[in-house]
């Protein structure tokens, strides 16, 4: 595989088939290829990106349906980067730009690569044109991003407090961040974003889970509060949502959560002690890897 200076981006909705691939393959530059609608998610890239030094030419705003213009632009790129060696990330962006992007990879031999995410496990297929024919190369991605890069990435008016309440809230809190600690990747408590607040944010490699924090099994509105950071607009679609609760759940909370895609994670023994067993630690440990690894 090349050493690459140049990567040609098409920008989505998404960001993190953006972000990964640059942090993977590391090239100088970044041309991002964006629509007026995906404008914001661009600006957010750029800037998580610059702040590690990578060069943008976000000077490419195209129709995201006029294959014509798409090809246009790309053709005019290349002129421009003569004598680079570039590389396509075609993950984002619409079906039409994936399809204009396709054609003029296929026509100069361009190599490129998309991100293909199922379950828990994020795979890079590189392909290089050998013969006329794309050639694939699976690539398992290791762990790329930070929780702040996450959340940089999705939103821009954030604060993160990692503090807790000296009240049975704050102390369920602490002992559901200490029982992960050394266990996940990363985990950061106490996350405004805009005018919602987050208990809990959890990172095993590049899969991010958010996570609801109740002392009582009962409080099915803790399920809409776990879905709204988990929109595209907050911190996007691929996140992983828990209710974690400090008694046991009642059917109603398991019920509603089960319709909203939310894993709900009983530890009674806090009710009990004010702290978490062992047994209560190792099983919100298991749960959380099971969703995230």
């Amino acid at each position: 595989m090349e050493n690459f200076e140049i990567m040609f981006s098409f920008i989505g909705e998404q960001p993190i088939p953006n972000l990964l691939p640059v942090k993977y393959f590391k090239p100088s530059k970044v041309v991002m290829i964006y629509t007026e609608l995906t404008e914001e998610v661009k600006d957010r890239l750029k800037n998580v990106l610059s702040k590690q030094r990578f060069l943008i030419d976000d000077s490419c705003r195209t129709d995201p349906y006029k294959m014509d213009e798409i090809i246009s632009i790309l053709e005019r790129l290349l002129i421009k980067y003569t004598n680079k060696k570039i590389i396509f990330n075609l993950t984002g962006g619409t079906k039409p730009m994936t399809f204009a992007g396709y054609k003029i990879a296929e026509k100069y031999k361009i190599p490129f690569v998309y991100q293909q995410s199922e379950k828990n496990k994020t795979v890079f297929m590189y392909y290089e044109f050998k013969n006329n024919s794309p050639i694939l190369e699976e690539i398992s991605v290791p762990p790329l991003i930070s929780l702040k890069e996450h959340i940089e990435a999705h939103i821009s008016n954030y604060q993160i407090t990692n503090k807790t309440k000296d009240d049975p809230g704050g102390k369920f809190e602490k002992a559901v961040k200490d029982a992960l600690i050394g266990e996940v990747d990363e985990v950061i408590i106490g996350v405004r974003l805009n005018n919602i607040q987050v208990d809990l944010l959890i990172r095993c490699g590049n899969h991010v889970g958010v996570a609801e924090l109740k002392t009582s099994g009962n409080k099915t509105s803790a399920v809409n509060q776990i879905v709204l950071p988990a929109r595209r607009e907050y911190l996007g679609t691929y996140v992983k949502k828990f209710v974690v609760v400090g008694d046991k759940a009642t059917n109603n909370l398991k019920g509603r959560a089960k319709a909203a895609g939310v894993k709900v994670i009983e530890l009674p023994s806090f009710k009990q002690s004010n702290d978490l067993s062992k047994d209560d630690k190792m099983r919100l440990i298991q749960e959380i890897r099971k969703s995230l690894t």
